[in-house]
């Protein structure tokens, strides 16, 4: 509620501060929260007469609530929620004269973001069979932003393409660096690099990330099918 009469990069402060300051909650109280090493469990999701492999059946419980995600989250982008979302984010003078509680719109719009948060971090969870503060740093933090801005800033669909990249770049500088055979010191900075050097090339071309790259492409096919 606090937060919600700031705006612009007060607000990305005081959002940042969040970030930063909660996982020291897990040193404040090490038996509640494990401390520093966080909390372990052991998942058994996969009934016992599937014969499917453990890490399989966990990929299809992912994918599985990232569509589910998705399909609520489009819902409510859709809706009259969500166009209140977009008309504080164009203007808030405009949207309080037009009968929008700004204040509680953006209190919602922080509840659907940690929603979607909360839900990543237990699919993470559940993957790793652990739960610790030195999972969730300010670099991951500044890593999905920057996954959204690749992906394209307004667009769900932009969000996703972001993920996705920011998985796969990695992964793939990381087999790089095996195949070219690095040094330790080349092969752990690679991936940073790479992913630098994409989000350039893509926000110099498509200035709103790969989904606005793929509009415009859809539109170039469109004009010449006409």
């Amino acid at each position: 509620a606090a937060a919600a009469r700031l705006r612009g990069p007060y607000l990305a402060g005081a959002t940042l501060a969040l970030a930063v300051g909660l996982p020291a909650l897990t040193r404040k109280f090490p038996d509640f929260l494990g401390g520093s090493n966080g909390l372990s469990f052991t998942v058994h999701s996969r009934p016992a007469g599937i014969g499917v492999p453990e890490l399989r059946w966990q990929t299809w419980i992912v994918w599985l609530s990232v569509l589910l995600a998705l399909v609520l989250v489009v819902n409510i982008a859709r809706g009259r929620l969500g166009r209140d979302f977009r008309a504080v984010r164009d203007d808030e003078v405009a949207a309080a004269l037009s009968g929008i509680a700004v204040g509680r719109t953006k209190i919602l719009a922080f509840l659907v973001s940690a929603v979607c948060g909360g839900l990543a971090g237990g699919l993470q969870a559940f993957l790793l069979g652990t739960a610790a503060p030195g999972s969730f740093t300010p670099a991951l933090s500044l890593s999905l932003l920057a996954a959204v801005v690749l992906g394209g800033l307004g667009s769900l669909w932009g969000a996703l393409w972001g993920a996705v990249a920011l998985v796969y770049f990695q992964a793939w500088s990381e087999d790089l660096a095996d195949v070219l055979h690095l040094n330790t010191d080349v092969a752990n900075n690679l991936p940073l690099a790479v992913y630098g050097v994409i989000l350039i090339v893509v926000v110099l071309a498509f200035p709103r990330g790969i989904q606005g790259g793929f509009r415009w492409l859809r539109g170039l096919l469109r004009r010449s099918a006409e």
